[in-house]
């Protein structure tokens, strides 16, 4: 099969944030394995990813409801969504076929109807999805994590320190609010001394608007910031000595596999939140700083509508990032991290990652081929 033969799968992803663009280019790397010819469609953050990836075969940055988004969805064999709603719709109101990966079905407080109307609905396994998908008619299909699958490297150089501040965008957040985040977060870094145990060696990743900004305020404090293509950000991960993490699942899990001592940074998000309730539950994040400690109250709570969490979380975070307390509390923290075993971190993580599963970027990809191919 030539090039020109190929299908082309049309492929969209949740606009917000890296972790399902990143999901997404490691389901197309898959597909184009399988024949297909992947094309992104979509705007925000996650085009700024897919767009340096080598895998897609023409970025469409465009409205999903403009012109040129519904001329790829008409030439395309089948969408491919990962937690996009938008691109869903229309492919949805149009009559093309559309599958969804969703991540995070365990937290939802209800499943958007534009997933449950997708030809296929695959969900990656994490502790609670089980017992949501026991809830849904139609019942979707649980699969492994989606990740890169890439390996440690068997050489490293030496000792480094990567902190990943993950894309940086949502629609709960505006630059603003993240740019404080990241100050936040970088500011505790210089306060705890951790960069110094790495001998300069600190690299900080993120979106590229903030690590912009980052550099111009804090280019002078000896740490490398840097926005990377997926495959270079897994390779960095992979290299380090120890990892901080924003506790998005995405990364979360590149680094579990990777077996890579993982720490966490507060949460920036609804998600977010929620999964590092799970992490700590299962004691994979010790040392981890958490916005519900700093509330004699959480009123954050599980399966909240989004109407009501967004601006509530918002206002808990965008109040604590300028706390002189919680900066100081969070510093301290850090300073600590070293304390804990390595070994026996990284023994949990790798555990924990592999009882939700094999690949489900494999799966997914084989299973939508034997569908539409």
């Amino acid at each position: 099969m030539t090039p020109m033969t190929r299908p082309v799968i049309a492929c969209s992803a949740y606009p917000f944030g890296y972790g399902p663009a990143s999901k997404l280019i490691v389901l197309a790397r898959a597909l184009r394995d399988r024949g297909w010819n992947p094309v992104f469609l979509g705007t925000g953050i996650a085009c700024e990813l897919a767009a340096r990836s080598d895998v897609f075969v023409r970025i469409v940055a465009s409205d999903p409801a403009g012109p040129e988004v519904r001329r790829w969805l008409d030439t395309a064999r089948v969408l491919l969504s990962v937690m996009d709603r938008d691109v869903a719709a229309g492919a949805r109101d149009t009559g093309r076929p559309y599958c969804v990966v969703d991540s995070l079905l365990w937290m939802r407080d209800r499943v958007p109807e534009v997933f449950l109307s997708a030809r296929r609905y695959w969900v990656q396994d994490f502790p609670g999805v089980r017992d949501r998908v026991a809830e849904i008619r139609p019942t979707p299909t649980i699969v492994g994590p989606i990740v890169a699958p890439m390996r440690r490297p068997k050489r490293r150089p030496k000792a480094s320190l990567v902190v990943n501040l993950g894309g940086m965008q949502s629609p709960d957040r505006e630059d603003g609010g993240a740019l404080r985040y990241a100050n936040f977060v970088v500011d505790g870094l210089l306060h705890s001394g951790l960069p110094t145990r790495f001998s300069g060696r600190t690299t900080v990743l993120g979106g590229q608007r903030i690590i912009e900004e980052l550099t111009r305020r804090r280019g002078a404090a000896g740490i490398e910031f840097a926005s990377l293509p997926h495959d270079e950000g897994i390779d960095r991960l992979g290299r380090a000595a120890l990892v901080l993490t924003a506790p998005g699942l995405t990364t979360t899990l590149e680094c579990f596999r990777l077996s890579v001592p993982t720490f966490f940074l507060p949460p920036q998000n609804y998600s977010q939140w929620w999964s590092l309730n799970v992490l700590r539950e299962h004691g994979l994040a010790p040392g981890s700083f958490h916005w519900q400690d700093r509330l004699p109250d959480s009123p954050i709570v599980e399966r909240m509508p989004e109407a009501i969490r967004s601006p509530l979380l918002r206002e808990i975070v965008e109040r604590l990032v300028v706390d002189e307390s919680a900066q100081a509390d969070y510093a301290r923290l850090l300073a600590t991290l070293e304390t804990t075993d390595p070994r026996a971190l990284v023994a949990r993580q790798r555990a924990f990652f592999d009882r939700l599963g094999a690949d489900g970027g494999a799966t997914v990809a084989r299973e939508l081929t034997e569908l539409f191919a």
